[in-house]
């Protein structure tokens, strides 16, 4: 019998109990979204508005659809 095998064994019964472990102690540490990223969704939002804003896209949304609206009625 090699003398390498019940190495090789041990050796993988070790890491493989390692990654158990840590794949067992990370699902209870990531439950749902932290506070940084609701802050960086509220950001992305802010912003959005502000480009909304700034580029007036309300008026030129509406002179567009105002036409095709009338259209249909």
């Amino acid at each position: 019998m090699n003398k390498l095998i019940p190495l090789y064994v041990t050796a993988s019964l070790f890491l493989q109990d390692r990654v158990e472990t840590y794949v067992e102690k990370r699902k209870d540490f990531d439950r749902g979204a932290s506070f940084f990223e609701y802050a960086a969704l509220i950001a992305v939002i802010a912003g959005m508005i502000g480009v909304w804003h700034n580029f007036n896209l309300g008026e030129k949304i509406t002179s567009k659809l105002g036409p095709i609206l009338d259209k249909l009625k």
